[in-house]
């Protein structure tokens, strides 16, 4: 079992790829996520905005999730993931 996350902006609905080192992910890896605001240090945040992972689906060697973030303009956001 690994902790892996990834910081990024986004607002809006869709598509977000996230690449792990060679050999972390396969087709039948079991991945958790979730997903948060951060605030201007990196920590995260309980913010305004509505966050919600809604499909995870496993590449080698990545995952593709569909986000929705409820907000007008790019926020920072941390996705956390546990692979097993």
């Amino acid at each position: 079992m690994s902790f892996w996350f990834a910081d990024f902006q986004f607002h809006g609905s869709g598509y977000k790829r996230i690449t792990f080192p060679s050999g972390t992910i396969a087709s039948d890896s079991l991945v958790l996520a979730n997903a948060c605001e951060l605030d201007g240090d990196g920590f995260p945040l309980t913010g305004n905005a509505k966050i919600t992972v809604n499909q995870i689906v496993n590449q080698p060697d990545a995952v593709e999730i569909w986000l929705d973030v409820d907000w007008d303009s790019d926020l920072q956001i941390r996705v956390r993931f546990l692979v097993q």
